[in-house]
């Protein structure tokens, strides 16, 4: 009797049984914690060092480098303001030799001309005396010789050419051989004039005298 009590029993409870195939569907989480063993290893912080040690000297080499091309910069600027120098130099020694040789071609020119014309009026201040002793009235010959000798004068006082090398010193040489020039013309041809009173005719041709035989 005891033991069908129990089977009814176990049958009963067996109707309230949960299956167990339903309790695998969830689960739930396991936190799991690992300790992590510490150790001496300093291998990772060393090949950051070696790292950084071989950026530095990249770095090095790289100021090194800049350092080096600039020192070559400079240098090379100081070697092309040396040569722009002596060039300037060259130059201002150039000019100042042809500024000179100019001036002195000026007043050679100038001092020549000047000899010639007061050569030529001594000769025909001779000859006009020669003339008036004939009888012959030269008091226009004589006025105009007088100008002539003022106006000689005149042209060997203004004749000063500057011997410096400056730009300004060669435009006024230039300028004032250009008026010297003008005024040697002028007296050239006043001097014409006077001998043109003393009865010289210029540009005519003169007769051939000279006879053939035939």
């Amino acid at each position: 009797m005891k033991q069908t009590l129990f089977l009814s029993m176990t049958a009963v409870l067996s109707l309230f049984a949960v299956p167990t195939f339903a309790q695998t569907t969830e689960t739930e989480p396991v936190s799991v914690e690992v300790e992590v063993e510490k150790t001496d290893d300093k291998r990772p912080y060393k090949g950051l060092l070696e790292k950084r040690g071989k950026l530095e000297e990249r770095v090095s080499k790289q100021k090194m480098k800049l350092e080096d091309k600039e020192k070559k910069i400079i240098e090379k600027k100081a070697e092309i303001e040396g040569k722009i120098e002596m060039r300037k130099e060259k130059k201002e020694e150039r000019i100042s030799i042809r500024s000179e040789k100019q001036s002195a071609f000026m007043e050679a020119r100038t001092n020549a001309a000047l000899t010639r014309l007061e050569t030529l009026l001594t000769r025909i201040d001779s000859r006009i005396v020669k003339i008036e002793a004939t009888g012959k009235d030269m008091s226009a010959s004589k006025a105009l010789s007088a100008e002539l000798k003022s106006d000689l004068a005149q042209i060997k006082a203004k004749a000063v050419f500057s011997t410096e090398t400056t730009k300004e010193a060669i435009e006024s040489n230039r300028a004032l051989f250009k008026e010297i020039k003008t005024d040697l013309i002028a007296a050239n041809k006043k001097m014409m004039d006077i001998l043109g009173g003393m009865g010289y005719k210029f540009g005519e041709k003169k007769e051939d005298t000279t006879t053939t035989n035939q």
